[in-house]
C-alpha cells in the first residue's frame, strides 16, 4: 500500500433480481422501479485498492450513516496516514466535514449547487480565468457557510461555457455559464480540484 494514502469515496447503486434481503426500491438510474442495494466504499486513489464497503438498501440516501462509515474506515487503516480525501456531493453534512477536520486530513469534495450559494457567487467580481479557447473556464475561491455547518468552509467554485463568435467579438451570456462547487480544506486553486474529485 503506498505512503500517504488518497482516499476516495464513493457510493454506487446495484440492482437485485429477486427478493434479497436488504434490497428496497429507490433512486435507480439503471433500472428504475426495481429493488437495489446502494453501499458505500471507500478506495485508495493511486491503487484503486478497496479498503471498505457496506451494504445498504436502495432507498438509503447518499450520505446516511456516511460518518460512521468514514470512522470504520479510519479504524481498519489504523496508523496509516491518509494525505487527503476526495468524495462527490452525494456526501457531507457537519459532522462529515468536522470527523476529517479532527483527524488532521485534507479533504476535497463536490457540494450541491443551491439558491442561497448561487447568490452568493453572483455577488463575485473577481474571477481567475484559466483557459481562454473554445471554452472559457473560471474559478475563484470564497468562504461560505451553509445552513446546516457551524462554521464557515473554503468554497471553490468553477464556471465554464463555450464561446461564441459574433463577427470580430466574443460573445459569453451570463445564463450560459455552467456552475460546480468544491468545498475544501486545502490551500489548492479552484483549477486543481476538479480533476481530485472522483467521478460518481
Amino acid at each position: 500500500m503506498p505512503h500517504g494514502l488518497i482516499l476516495d469515496l464513493d457510493s454506487t447503486v446495484e440492482t437485485v433480481y429477486g427478493d434479497q434481503a436488504g434490497a428496497a426500491k429507490g433512486t435507480n438510474p439503471h433500472k428504475p422501479g426495481r429493488k437495489s442495494y446502494h453501499p458505500l466504499l471507500a478506495f485508495e486513489g493511486k491503487s484503486r485498492l478497496n479498503l471498505n464497503a457496506v451494504l445498504r438498501p436502495g432507498n438509503t440516501h447518499s450520505s446516511t450513516n456516511a460518518a460512521d462509515f468514514l470512522k470504520q474506515t479510519f479504524d481498519l487503516l489504523g496508523e496509516r496516514k491518509v494525505k487527503y480525501a476526495r468524495f462527490d456531493k452525494g456526501f457531507g453534512g457537519e459532522d462529515f466535514y468536522r470527523l476529517w477536520e479532527s483527524n488532521n486530513v485534507g479533504y476535497v469534495g463536490k457540494l450541491k449547487w443551491t439558491k442561497r450559494l448561487a447568490k452568493e457567487v453572483r455577488a463575485c467580481r473577481y474571477w481567475t480565468r484559466y483557459v481562454d479557447e473554445e471554452w472559457i473556464i473560471e474559478g475563484i475561491t470564497l468562504i461560505y457557510k451553509a445552513t446546516s455547518w457551524t462554521k464557515s468552509r473554503c468554497i471553490a467554485i468553477i464556471r465554464k461555457t463555450q464561446v461564441f463568435e459574433h463577427g470580430q467579438g466574443r460573445i459569453v451570456f451570463d445564463e450560459d455559464w455552467q456552475y460546480e462547487a468544491l468545498v475544501t480544506n486545502l490551500e489548492w486553486a479552484p483549477i486543481v480540484q476538479p480533476s481530485l474529485v472522483i467521478r460518481g
